[in-house]
């Protein structure tokens, strides 16, 4: 069941905090055949464990949105712990105005209710530059009105993985590791 609107007394708030398991972080990685070549994005990053460990696991660059006090706080002084400053990083912004142009991959646990706001930029995104989005729990049906944008439901019925049709991902060539994902340049806004 989605969470109530604002439940945090935030206005800007499109989630409460609530920590995504580590094996659906796995799953996601999986699904969306993430690599270090990736720049991932978490919007409402909470305290940085998924970026922590999906950075782990891919060698990623990961950018985290939050506008909690606190858990940017708490975020930050784990990615200082786990000396991860130079690859991870958390950006105090609202969801709303946040610059998703430098991902290849975005990752969201966001409320039904609270995606129309983002849809716009999520379809352009997908569409227009590839990014593969990751949503944990919700499936975004909207996104894929039109026929342009897939939706691949995860093994555990928790993960939903939407590219743009046409774009499946490559095999990985054998021993180097990659697959044929876009990637970016750019190493995301913000520092932490």
């Amino acid at each position: 069941m989605p969470f109530p609107a604002h439940e945090d007394g935030d206005p800007r708030s499109l989630a409460p905090f609530e920590t995504t398991p580590l094996l659906r972080v796995e799953e996601s990685v999986a699904m969306a055949s993430i690599t270090e070549a990736d720049v991932v994005c978490d919007l409402g990053c909470g305290n940085a464990r998924l970026l922590l460990h999906l950075h782990s696991l891919t060698g990623a660059r990961c950018v985290g949105y939050e506008i909690n006090p606190e858990q940017i706080e708490a975020a930050r002084a784990a990615i200082a712990a786990a000396g991860a400053g130079g690859s991870v990083s958390i950006v105090d912004c609202d969801l709303r105005e946040a610059d998703l142009s430098p991902f290849t991959v975005i990752f969201t646990w966001l409320q039904p209710w609270a995606v129309p706001q983002l849809q716009d930029a999520f379809r352009a995104a997908i569409l227009e530059r590839d990014v593969r989005m990751l949503s944990y729990m919700w499936q975004y049906e909207p996104l894929t009105k039109g026929g342009l944008i897939s939706v691949e439901v995860g093994a555990s019925k928790q993960v939903f993985c939407y590219r743009r049709v046409g774009t499946a991902q490559a095999a990985p060539e054998a021993g180097d590791g990659r697959t044929g994902a876009t990637t970016a340049a750019s190493a995301g806004p913000g520092s932490t």
